[in-house]
């Protein structure tokens, strides 16, 4: 399903010639679109000590800053610390520290198929610009219309490096990577 979006929201430049769909054996469930990684490629991609930030922006809500670190991972499971920050730097509250499988970080970007495009895409984020899928879905939340775009980077298995959700077509949240590394 295609939606409109307001000209100045679109950050991200489809249709890169030389991108490719992600891989049919990301399918995790039928009904559901390929996820742009395995669990496997994730994994690799996110060793102990990985961290990845974030830029989190709502209209009306003054900026915030969310960093993920990877921690204790095996070949099964790992540990992701999230700690907010506001836009001094300052930690707000305690971060949080879940144990989650592999395949359940894989599963966060596995969406039921007649509610999603995936477009190859090449998109500038504060960490460059980066070459991977757009994935497209469309929702409700509370009745309301609900547009959610997620910039997925083929070369940095893990969260999408940009996401961006419309409600009732206002930009309503943006996440978008600003750093990426090992400590």
């Amino acid at each position: 399903m295609r939606r409109a979006l307001p000209a100045a929201a679109l950050l991200i430049v489809a249709a890169c010639a030389t991108s490719v769909l992600p891989r049919e054996s990301n399918r995790m469930q039928a009904g559901h679109a390929p996820t742009p990684f395995s669990a496997d490629e994730i994994r690799a991609a996110c060793p102990d000590g990985t961290w990845i930030r974030f830029k989190m922006e709502s209209p009306g809500a003054p900026d915030a800053y969310l960093v993920f670190r990877f921690l204790t991972g095996g070949p099964e499971a790992v540990t992701v610390v999230s700690s907010l920050f506001d836009a001094d730097d300052n930690l707000t509250g305690e971060p949080a520290a879940k144990r989650q499988k592999w395949t359940d970080l894989q599963s966060h970007a596995s969406f039921p198929e007649v509610r999603t495009r995936i477009d190859p895409a090449a998109f500038d984020t504060p960490a460059g610009r980066l070459d991977g899928w757009l994935y497209t879905v469309s929702g409700t939340k509370e009745g309301r219309p609900v547009l959610t775009r997620y910039a997925f980077a083929r070369d940095l298995p893990g969260p999408p490096a940009l996401l961006e959700e419309y409600t009732d077509g206002n930009l309503t949240l943006k996440m978008v990577m600003v750093g990426r590394g090992i400590e």
